[in-house]
């Protein structure tokens, strides 16, 4: 449909089908207002392909975690 690059928006001038956006923060907009419920007789099947880095799972003691966290806050990188 269109080439969704959040750096440069939809990637072409077209309006989004059913949102009839044009950029994605517009489109955004519209979907936190609407149900897709609401429009599934204009959806159509499609095939993505996904391509995400492999992920680990760490698991740490409290202690641990509590000492990484507080390194993370004076480094700036944690709320």
């Amino acid at each position: 449909m269109y080439n969704a690059n959040p750096m440069n928006g939809l990637g072409d001038s077209r309006a989004s089908s059913i949102s009839k956006a044009r950029t994605l923060d517009e489109i955004v907009d519209f979907w936190d207002t609407h149900s897709v419920a609401d429009y599934w007789d204009q959806t159509e099947e499609v095939e993505i392909e996904v391509r995400a880095q492999r992920r680990h799972r760490v698991t740490l003691t409290p202690e641990v975690d509590a000492r990484v966290e507080a390194q993370a806050r004076l480094r700036g990188l944690a709320d």
